[in-house]
């Protein structure tokens, strides 16, 4: 969306304003940052309010897939991986891809059976960075489950760790603990990976590679089949090097005066050889010892019939 955003509203200021907008988690951020967008520039607010926030803004996402990315980094991340295979035949692309994940399942299964603790190693991170501003903030709580969370800047939040929610919404989006939710969390005395949802245990991970690619035999021993062989795609190959840009189709006269020696403007070619008009180097009589004249040239121009 950025890619097609900048073509037109280019700078620093609008593009800032565009990321915070996608990239806030409340409504009220988003509101907000795009405000601001507005009296930057409307052209951009306008195209920006066309396209369907809930596609693009981490405030309009759904609570339900516990994901908050914004990026398609996951895309990019499988074409760096079968970036050798997909230029070759079809049948020896997808037995590369095959390779690849047999050995990554089987990769990624051992990692994780050698790791201790029942989070994963990435989220885990996560959470002890999200630990170290626990400290700034003063809790008041409501004697059950809930929360009122109180910053030095004034703002405040409330957290319900019965619903695991949090009103600033990360909790809500990813499913990771935010430092407002691990504040109440400390002040519990509770375990933090507790409240961690269920997509990032360890036992969720080993569930996801717990089912392996077997081993195939060689392709001359595979059940012959009467279906029609799969062929690639026809399509015109590409000409090597920078492709030329279209030539603009030349008038009548333009051709009869190239033709004669004149350039497009009227005005005469000068020999580099003997310093005379009417034709070029190319063509100059002097090695041959028949010099052409400006007579003889304008001789051999086409005449009109006006």
């Amino acid at each position: 969306m950025y890619g097609n955003f900048k073509k037109n509203h280019k700078g620093l200021q609008l593009k800032n304003v565009l990321w915070k907008a996608a990239s806030a988690t409340r409504l009220v951020d988003f509101n907000c940052e795009m405000e601001k967008l507005k009296v930057f520039n409307v052209q951009a607010y306008n195209w920006v309010r066309a396209r369907y926030p809930k596609n693009w803004a981490r405030s309009h996402f759904s609570t339900w897939p516990k994901c908050d990315m914004l990026l398609n980094n996951l895309c990019e991340c499988l074409n760096n991986v079968i970036l050798k295979a997909r230029g070759k035949p079809i049948m020896t692309m997808l037995e590369i891809i095959r390779v690849i994940m047999m050995r990554r399942i089987h990769t990624q299964k051992d990692k994780m059976l050698n790791y201790n603790g029942d989070i994963c190693p990435k989220i885990q991170k996560i959470l002890e960075n999200n630990k170290r501003g626990v400290h700034d903030y003063i809790l008041e709580w409501n004697g059950h489950a809930k929360f009122e969370v109180k910053g030095w800047a004034g703002d405040k939040w409330t957290v319900d760790l019965a619903s695991n929610s949090c009103s600033c919404n990360k909790w809500d989006l990813s499913g990771i603990p935010c430092v407002h939710s691990i504040a109440c969390i400390f002040y519990k005395r509770e375990r933090i990976e507790d409240y961690v949802d269920y997509w990032y245990k360890k036992s969720t991970f080993l569930r996801a590679y717990e089912h392996l690619l077997n081993p195939i035999k060689g392709q001359r021993e595979w059940p012959h089949s009467e279906l029609s062989p799969v062929v690639p795609w026809h399509c015109k190959p590409k000409k090597a090097g920078r492709p030329s840009k279209q030539a603009r189709k030349k008038e009548t006269d333009e051709l009869e005066s190239r033709r004669y020696g004149l350039k497009n403007s009227g005005t005469k070619y000068t020999c580099s050889n003997c310093g005379m008009t009417g034709h070029n180097k190319k063509s100059c009589g002097r090695s041959s010892g028949t010099m052409p004249t400006t007579s003889t040239f304008i001789s051999k121009l086409p005449v009109s019939n006006n």
